[in-house]
């Protein structure tokens, strides 16, 4: 019994080392219950339930980042723009345009027994001396390589091409005067500049002579713009493109003249006074403003290759010029007039000031051709010529009406209706940026 006594004891005290060994195994397999989670799930049917002690921590949600006005309401709006904006085009060119000369028109009018008073021709003053004259005229007027700029934006669309541009010249100026014809001027051969004047509307033996010196400024100015719709007819990438266009267009033209004509007796023309030393200076200025307005029509036809490209462009518009005339002058007649007291005493004639205008039909036709060199895919350098006639625009030089009524009366040089055609013409070069 004492034998099986200590084996029982021996047996029991296994038994319940083995248990706890098992027990503790199956509890090691739970988490420390201070921490916030979960317990592993376990099939072990002696492990006690786990308290919790918190709820579980959950990972906190995050927004997107604010990156702009645009993102935070609606994201399709960026994709909008962005694909509005690809392939959208600027550029940026140097204009040397030239603007057609106002031709051999004179400054003045024709006068009686006279065959062309461009050519030296005999006058008499009013107290009876004779001498030479000569009238200038516009034929020397150069408006030739004026700087000038542009630039161009489009913005392509599914069905076509919105495309604008604005350009403008500088001042072109000119300055007609002939000082070597009056050089040494003497009562033994006086000469003077001289401009006929018309005797009420007719063709009359009336001049204002000047024996100092004489210079008329002429100058010119010019700047457009214009919008059109370049349709997307099936143009291939490379190889022959054909696009009609449509749009509005848009030209300012502007032209001066002033005339200065001195006076001082120099000529001798009057005996009884000397040289005068207070000259006597008459003005005549002339001042027209053209804007044209016009809607027009046309095609873009190309050529592209891999590295360049060609372009002719021709448009025709339509439109109205509304354009308005001033002419002033001062002191026209202050000298030689028989019916005043010539010489130093004589009195100053009012300055006057005349305007007129009207709107009139001027058609415009603009040839563009262009090439371009591709030197990456968004950027090409350009270079191109521009043919821009349009008509019915107001000059400065024929704006004039140099007319007399009489001696009597205020100077009646006044402005009148009268337009004419004009060229603008020139090469442009520049860059192209193409947005991707």
């Amino acid at each position: 019994m004492a034998v099986f006594s200590g084996a029982a004891r021996r047996a029991s005290a296994c038994l319940t080392a083995f248990v706890c060994m098992t027990q503790g195994a199956a509890f090691a397999q739970y988490p420390n219950p201070n921490y916030s989670y979960l317990p592993y799930p376990t099939p072990h049917p002696y492990a006690p339930a786990q308290p919790l002690p918190a709820p579980c921590e959950q990972p906190v949600p995050r927004l997107v980042p604010d990156d702009g006005f645009f993102y935070d309401s609606d994201a399709q709006i960026d994709l909008v723009i962005r694909e509005t904006i690809r392939g959208t085009y600027m550029r940026l060119e140097y204009l040397g345009w030239d603007i057609q000369e106002p031709g051999n028109n004179l400054l003045g009018v024709n006068i009686a027994g006279v065959a062309n008073p461009r050519d030296p021709f005999l006058v008499q003053t009013a107290s009876g001396s004779v001498g030479v004259a000569e009238s200038l005229s516009t034929d020397r007027v150069d408006f030739q390589e004026i700087n000038g700029i542009r630039g161009t934006v489009g913005i392509p669309f599914e069905y076509g091409t919105l495309e604008g541009s604005f350009w403008g010249l500088a001042e072109g100026s000119h300055t007609i005067e002939d000082r070597p014809f009056l050089r040494d001027n003497s009562a033994v051969s006086p000469r003077f500049i001289a401009i006929g004047l018309m005797t009420n509307g007719q063709v009359g033996d009336r001049v204002l002579l000047f024996d100092q010196s004489f210079s008329a400024d002429y100058s010119a100015s010019a700047w457009g713009s214009d919008v059109n719709f370049l349709y997307a007819a099936k143009n291939p990438r490379l190889g022959l493109g054909f696009q009609p266009l449509a749009g509005f267009r848009f030209l300012n033209y502007d032209e001066s003249l002033s005339m200065r004509g001195v006076f001082d007796n120099s000529s001798g023309a009057y005996t009884d006074f000397g040289i005068i030393a207070d000259p006597y200076e008459s003005r005549i200025r002339s001042e027209v403003n053209n804007n044209v307005y016009a809607l027009q029509v046309g095609f873009k036809a190309d050529f592209k290759h891999q590295f360049f490209s060609l372009a002719f462009e021709p448009k025709l518009a339509f439109g109205a010029n509304d354009y308005s005339t001033r002419v002033t002058t001062n002191d026209l007649r202050s000298f030689d007039d028989p019916t005043l007291d010539p010489g130093p005493n004589d009195i100053d004639d009012p300055a006057t000031n005349s305007t007129t205008g009207r709107t009139v039909f001027s058609p415009t036709i603009d040839l563009g051709f262009s090439a371009k060199v591709h030197l990456s895919e968004w950027f090409h350098v350009r270079a191109g010529y521009n043919f821009i006639w349009t008509g019915n625009l107001a000059r400065a030089d024929r704006a004039i009406n140099y007319n007399d009524i009489s001696i009597a009366d205020p100077p009646a040089v006044t402005a009148r209706q009268r337009t004419d055609s004009i060229l603008i013409q020139g090469f442009s070069i520049g860059g192209e940026i193409i947005l991707p």
